[in-house]
């Protein structure tokens, strides 16, 4: 059987710094800021229901070759169903 074990920390484990809470927050904070900026530059999939996009990959999202995300909007009626 396959374990995973750290090894490089001492237990128990420190506990956080105020400086380093809130480096986090502002890591945090960053992130999401840049995912709603990336997100809104798909116009498509804002404006286009029921339709499938392949989402441009400017190397920013480091995609692996070969690989390829695909987005869209949805919008169905309550009594419909969405199967995938």
């Amino acid at each position: 059987m396959a374990t995973i074990e750290r090894v490089d920390i001492t237990m128990p484990r420190p506990p956080i710094d105020p400086a380093s809470l809130i480096r986090g927050f502002i890591a945090t904070t960053m992130f999401i800021d840049g995912s709603l900026t990336w997100w809104k530059k798909f116009k498509e999939i804002q404006t286009t229901p029921n339709a499938i996009f392949e989402m441009a990959d400017d190397g920013t999202i480091q995609t692996p070759s070969q690989i390829r995300y695909l987005n869209g909007l949805v919008e169905i009626n309550p009594d419909q169903t969405l199967i995938l």
